[in-house]
């Protein structure tokens, strides 16, 4: 089923598939508010959010899954969208639209070179060498109830997580100890972490 919630106020339901499932299989069903038709509900009408969850057939009020809220917004320049696999073997989308802090750590090789008695400030006794670098962001989920923050504990425990850039998923890991949970004093949690490309620019140079 779908529920739609327009800026006048009113609501629209559909229902957007059926389909038979069996026990204990992992489904997959597109959740796009254009893959799904329901601009064609209220075509006059301003959409803003809709809802999505799975009933029996026979049953439509007997909700079978958790409502997945989705809020329609344009996408910004600075947004991040990271998909990754929940632990229910699914995938799910989050969007980042937070303040984020981009970094580079860089990894050097020192070398140290014992100087002669006539040395000067123009000798160099240390040198390094780059190995190569990784880089890294800091995201803050912002502060929300704590039921609304736990599904997110799978996105740090994902194994299979990707940013999307320009529709391609590129590969990128969060570390054990790279998130935290946070706290206000009004009982609202929020969630940093700091994920990074998973792959490593290295430096090959015979100089």
């Amino acid at each position: 089923m779908a529920k739609v919630y327009y800026t006048d106020g009113t609501t629209a339901e559909t229902e957007f598939l059926t389909k038979n499932v069996d026990q204990h299989n992992t489904e997959r069903f597109p959740a796009g508010f254009d893959q799904l038709g329901l601009g064609a509900l209220e075509p006059l009408k301003t959409a803003y959010k809709y809802e999505l969850w799975l009933t029996d057939e026979g049953s439509p009020d007997a909700r079978r899954t958790e409502v997945i809220e989705y809020v329609l917004a344009d996408a910004d320049a600075n947004d991040l969208f990271l998909f990754y696999q929940s632990s229910a073997g699914g995938h799910e989308t989050i969007r980042c639209t937070g303040r984020t802090d981009y970094g580079i750590e860089v990894e050097k090789e020192e070398f140290n070179r014992i100087l002669g008695w006539n040395y000067s400030n123009q000798s160099r006794g240390i040198t390094t060498h780059p190995k190569g670098f990784t880089e890294s962001v800091e995201v803050a989920t912002g502060f929300m109830p704590k039921d609304e923050l736990l599904p997110l504990i799978d996105l740090v425990a994902s194994q299979n997580l990707f940013l999307l850039e320009n529709g391609v998923k590129v590969p990128v890991y969060i570390p054990a100890d790279s998130y935290s949970l946070v706290r206000t004093d009004d009982h609202l949690y929020g969630l940093n972490f700091t994920y990074y490309k998973a792959v490593r620019q290295n430096n090959y140079s015979n100089t």
